[in-house]
């Protein structure tokens, strides 16, 4: 569960007119239906003030390690959760700014799916983005 006080994804809007959208969920940065949720939200808050470009970003030794799968319990909760996926990859692509996954370290399933979702993919030649 998630405090509410710690939110999963973050934006931090830079004043060179870049906003970050990080992800923070420790320790790997799984991607659970409320960090789907809040990736989506936060996309669809920068429609309302549109950054010059958007940077997508995880933690150091992981941008994401793909899909929570203790939430896949059957077919229903899969099929929901590939759901929001696509709704945080369409709130994206509805972005009319350049977007870039700054990743470092791995990005793993769902977490290499949303760095393609991307415009451009950077990272050191440590980074692994494996889909």
């Amino acid at each position: 569960m998630n405090d509410s006080a710690s939110p999963l994804v973050s934006i931090e809007r830079r004043d060179d007119g870049v906003a970050v959208v990080r992800l923070q969920n420790p320790k790997v940065n799984a991607i659970s239906s409320e960090v789907l949720r809040q990736t989506r939200a936060a996309f669809e808050a920068l429609q309302d003030n549109l950054p010059g470009a958007v940077v997508i970003t995880g933690g150091d030794r992981f941008f994401a390690a793909g899909a929570d799968i203790t939430e896949f319990k059957g077919a229903d909760e899969a099929r929901s959760i590939g759901g929001l996926f696509l709704d945080a990859f369409n709130a994206l692509a509805a972005l009319p700014r350049p977007n870039i996954a700054a990743i470092s370290g791995f990005a793993l399933g769902g977490g290499g799916e949303l760095a393609l979702a991307g415009d451009i993919r950077i990272g050191p030649t440590q980074a692994q983005l494996v889909h």
